[in-house]
């Protein structure tokens, strides 16, 4: 039981309460087999708490004591990676040595290189550069290569060879394809020419330069070459400034490109951009207008307009703004842009709050471009403000040609939910349930769908139905697999579930295996999702994989894995799978995590499972491009303060990875935010996403109304967030709810 215990707290991320319980079975009368599981297992726990003097006492002792486990190797490499933290490098090295002694070649590129990176720190050059060769020549593919080979070359410029530096650098640009990285490597190559006193560096710099201007490194070789006297195209120059955001030298390189050019039209155009980025209107407006006045032939022409129209509005003259956008609209009607022009007007004036204007001008788009991909979304929107301005047969009319006109679009059955609204509470009930119910059948389980079943019924928003999670993992495999056969041909469905051996033979599989069973995380996954990517067409191996990925804890590509079956087979949703499948793909991991914080908080753990999904797919070392962390995806200046809060101790923002604590600051945060909003859920999700202030604006111009408040979020992530985790929550209530 305290194995199991210690397990759980592992997978939970509270480390120190797993040490607890493997210390106990030490302590214990346990078996042997017990007291060996519970050594290394404190070792391993150790090491993820930062414990590393705990570690590599328990480490070596497990060595000692247990030379002929089948866990000895793996003890090595903890070993290992618990001396290379603590800085004793020797020692890891030997430790790495230890392990591949023992398992053979299936990472030995990987561990290759850390025994470099530990002969680097300890200051061995010589020995490092022996390992990452010897790394290099394990590699399994040249992107694992192409790190190596940097670090090669850095160990190599470091002490003065920059010959082999520079041929490592060579090497990965021979098979190197992305862009960003190309780049990355190109100024290493160009600096390291530089610092050798080659000045064809400064030729590698002006390839930089010229091939990719929107990159960082860009501009650090565009500061290279101004400094050593080289001389670089004007425009190119002020190409490189602009992305880099500095609009003062960018615009000074444009007009130096104007005024010694011909073929001028794009300088003028980066010119425009950069004097509006850096806040100066007027001229903004002047290059935009020389372009579109002096060259017509412009490939950005179509688009200074819309840009000249955004500089307006920036600069306070909303009137001019739409008086661009309108002009270019109807005296160039046959213009690709012109009913993005159109839609850009509409979006200024409604977000103006000039209701009246913004509908006309979204029916004015629809009219003239009634085939334009915007045009149904048009209609929409011009009901939606058409009902702001309280012209209710405005806004009927508008869904109503949306419906009739544009029956497959993503707003139809947003159309007939806000026709059926308008009428709700009349006497004409048969028209109302006909609305709705041809609303909730073209989407059932599509946000505005279930909007519609929600008002058709009479039911309130995000209403929490009575649920069950105490069921057996595998219940229902068995119809599943059947169903799986069935569909894929299978005569029948024995041994669907099992790992085929072409999956066990691959590399990718094997190294992830190994890496995962290790620790290494990240590696693992890269691993995992190359074999994922190679099999996204085969139903049988990602449901296998599926199944293994679950049990292994990478719940991520467990998650993805299902729901790329799903997409590819003929349920094309998880609520229309079979039902252990579907839970796959909309799973309820971290239960025992979940249940009794949002249980303690008032809210409904079915919804706190939509937002996990939705935040991380249930994987706790997540990290967002917004940084936040975690399960629930925590901002770590909101987690100090949810920390303050809630007086956690010994807090520090690494902890937001750990699944227990990610899942009891996401809880408090979704439930203070509830709070600070008058108990409005759906305010509440969106203050999550969007933060608190945007969200109470919005809620006020919603004036209460879920479905306005959906529709007035200006940021279209959090829009869609709402959107996503309705959904969601709809689809775990059909999986996992009971009947009263």
């Amino acid at each position: 039981m305290r194995l199991t215990n210690a397990g759980r707290f592992v997978h939970d991320g509270d480390y120190a309460s797993a040490i607890a319980e493997y210390q106990s079975v030490l302590t214990g009368t346990g078996s042997t087999d017990e007291i060996e599981e519970a050594q290394f297992g404190l070792g391993e726990a150790a090491l993820r708490q930062g414990d590393l003097v705990a570690a590599e006492n328990a480490l070596t002792q497990f060595i000692a004591a247990y030379p002929d486990s089948t866990r000895l190797a793996d003890a090595w490499f903890l070993l290992a990676e618990t001396r290379f933290a603590s800085g004793n490098y020797t020692g890891a090295v030997e430790a790495y040595r230890d392990y591949l002694a023992r398992r053979g070649d299936v990472i030995e590129s990987t561990v290759q290189e850390r025994s470099g990176d530990a002969y680097d720190a300890a200051g061995d050059p010589a020995a490092a550069i022996d390992a990452y060769r010897r790394a290099i020549v394990t590699a399994p593919n040249t992107s694992i290569a192409a790190g190596q080979r940097e670090k090669l070359a850095l160990v190599y410029r470091l002490r003065g060879d920059f010959d082999s530096a520079i041929e490592q650098y060579r090497a990965i640009l021979s098979f190197a394809q992305i862009d960003s990285y190309r780049a990355r490597v190109l100024l290493l190559h160009g600096q390291t020419l530089v610092d050798s006193g080659d000045t064809s560096g400064y030729d590698v710099f002006l390839d930089l330069v010229n091939t990719y201007p929107r990159t960082g490194e860009a501009y650090d070789a565009l500061v290279s070459l101004i400094n050593a006297g080289v001389e670089v195209n004007s425009f190119q120059r002020g190409l490189v400034d602009y992305y880099a955001g500095q609009y003062d030298a960018a615009v000074a390189a444009f007009n130096t490109a104007i005024d010694s050019t011909a073929d001028h039209a794009d300088a003028h155009y980066y010119a425009g951009l950069s004097h509006r980025a850096a806040g100066n209107t007027p001229a903004a407006i002047a290059q935009l207008d020389a372009l579109i006045e002096d060259h017509p032939q412009s490939q950005f022409w179509g688009q200074a307009w819309i840009d000249k129209a955004v500089a307006q509005s920036l600069g306070g003259d909303l009137d001019a703004a739409i008086d661009t956008l309108t002009q270019f609209a109807e005296d160039y009607p046959g213009a690709a842009l012109a009913p993005d022009a159109l839609l850009r007007a509409g979006l200024l004036l409604e977000r103006a709050a000039e209701y009246d204007r913004a509908a006309e001008t979204y029916r004015a788009l629809q009219a003239a471009y009634p085939f334009a991909d915007s045009a149904p979304g048009a209609l929409f929107a011009a009901g939606v403000n058409a009902y702001r301005a309280n012209d209710t047969d405005a806004a009927i009319d508008a869904w109503r040609v949306l419906s009739d006109t544009y029956p497959t679009a993503d707003r139809y059955p947003a159309a007939l939910l806000w026709q059926g609204k308008m009428i709700r509470n009349t006497t004409n009930s048969k028209r109302f349930h006909s609305l709705l119910d041809a609303a909730a059948q073209s989407q059932p389980f599509g946000y505005y769908g279930i909007r519609a079943a929600e008002l058709r019924d009479n039911l309130p928003t995000l209403d929490a139905l009575p649920y069950r999670l105490d069921f057996d993992q595998d219940e229902g495999q068995v119809e599943a697999e059947a169903w799986l056969a069935k569909w894929t041909g299978r005569e029948d469905a024995s041994g669907i579930g099992r790992l085929p051996q072409s999956i066990l033979d691959d590399g990718h599989f094997q190294r992830g295996a190994e890496l995962w069973r290790l620790g290494w995380v990240d590696q693992a996954k890269d691993e995992f999702e190359s074999l994922r990517a190679s099999v996204k067409d085969d139903p049988l191996a990602l449901y296998a994989l599926s199944l293994y990925w679950r049990d292994l804890g990478l719940y991520r590509s467990s998650l993805m894995a299902a729901a790329r079956l799903i997409a590819i087979s003929p349920a094309k949703i998880a609520a229309d799978a079979p039902t252990f499948i579907a839970q796959l793909s909309y799973p309820t991991y971290y239960a025992d995590l979940v249940v009794p914080e949002a249980e303690a908080y008032g809210l409904d753990p079915l919804l706190v499972f939509s937002i996990i999904r939705q935040e991380s797919l249930f994987e706790g070392i997540a990290t967002s491009s917004a940084f936040a962390n975690g399960l629930m995806q925590i901002i770590p200046a909101t987690g100090r303060e949810i920390a303050a809060a809630l007086g956690w101790p010994n807090y520090d923002t690494a902890e937001l990875y750990k699944p227990y604590v990610s899942v009891a600051f996401g809880t408090y945060y979704l439930a203070r935010q509830r709070d600070f909003l008058d108990g409005d859920l759906y305010a509440a999700l969106a203050a999550y996403n969007g933060g608190p202030g945007n969200s109470a604006g919005w809620r006020e111009l919603a004036n209460g109304d879920p479905d306005l408040f959906l529709e007035t979020i200006t940021l279209n992530e959090t829009r869609t967030y709402l959107l996503r985790i309705r959904e969601h929550l709809a689809t775990y209530q059909k999986l996992y709810g009971v009947s009263e």
